[in-house]
């Protein structure tokens, strides 16, 4: 029975190491981490309270060095190259020339405005925003607000 109970623990111990790990190199957040830290700490300190100091320590050695090893590891073969963005990020905000676009404008819908995307208003193609409605594309809009950078639309009503 006693080896089920390390086995266990053991199990334990290595989840929370697991867990730890995948928090640093994958998941963005605090909880996965969290989780693994206190399943970590829970194997830790239940063989510390089970079998004694020596058992204990030896567990405590043993989770360091497998966390060194693993973040070695994890370093040597370019993990971070794995999940790091390769190619080139070419978007770009609205450049609204002054008077190019203004209130009572009209135009059409290129996507569908769930509530952002994108219309062609003047003969320009640009990153528009409904106030909270979903528009769909290929829908007559009119221009509502012009911020700096943002364009607000509304969905054209032909009836008064």
């Amino acid at each position: 029975m006693d080896i089920f109970i390390i086995a266990g623990l053991i199990f334990l111990i290595l989840l929370g190491i697991f867990l730890i790990l995948a928090e640093i190199f994958f998941t963005p957040g605090l909880v996965v981490g969290i989780i693994g830290f206190l399943l970590g700490s829970t194997g830790m300190i239940l063989m510390y309270k089970e079998y004694g100091t020596a058992a204990g320590n030896y567990s405590l050695m043993a989770s360091f060095f497998i966390i060194i090893v693993a973040v070695f590891l994890l370093f040597r073969f370019n993990t971070w190259k794995k999940l790091m963005l390769k190619e080139k990020i070419d978007g770009k905000v609205n450049i609204i020339a002054p008077g190019s676009v203004k209130p009572g404008d009209r135009g059409q819908t290129i996507s569908r405005l769930a509530p952002v995307g994108t219309a062609m208003i003047n003969g320009n193609i640009l990153d528009v925003e409904s106030r909270g409605n979903f528009i769909p594309d290929n829908t007559e809009i009119t221009v509502t607000a012009v911020s700096i950078n943002k364009i607000f639309v509304s969905e054209f009503n032909t009836q008064p």
